[in-house]
């Protein structure tokens, strides 16, 4: 039970995200690029818990978000907003699964289900809004200043 409270917070979380991405405009960079700040976030949380073994852990699960990550600086165009839900939507998972796949001991209890709320409220909000998003970085681009 304590941890669908803490899934909602996580939601409540993106939904705040969400709401101030589309306020001040942000939504052309903010959730492609972000994606590969949250493994980075466990590799932090292995290095506080003084775990080594967990920091290579979570880098080799971490890096093919941080690839995807850096390759959407690259490639800016709709399907990449869609690959991102799937991406955020993947990591959601990922976080439900963490202690499945290995001990991080620097992992606070409730971050896994908070962070699944927060992937999930994301990756379900790209999907809904993916083709709006996607014109706005393809205008971006035409016109940049």
């Amino acid at each position: 039970m304590l941890d669908v409270i803490y899934v909602i917070v996580g939601f409540g979380f993106a939904v705040t995200s969400i709401f101030i991405g589309r306020k001040f405009k942000l939504e052309s960079w903010l959730y492609t690029p972000t994606i590969m700040i949250l493994p980075l976030i466990y590799i932090g949380f292995a290095f506080v818990g003084n775990s080594p073994n967990a920091a290579l852990l979570e880098l080799q699960y971490g890096l093919p978000f941080i690839a995807f990550s850096v390759l959407t600086l690259v490639i800016r165009n709709t399907p990449i907003i869609y690959l991102t839900a799937v991406a955020w939507l993947l990591h959601g998972v990922y976080d439900m699964m963490h202690d499945v796949f290995f001990t991080n001991p620097g992992v606070w209890f409730w971050y896994p289900a908070v962070c699944a709320g927060y992937g999930i409220g994301i990756g379900v909000y790209l999907l809904y809004a993916g083709r709006q998003i996607a014109s706005g970085i393809e205008s971006l681009r035409a016109n940049p200043g």
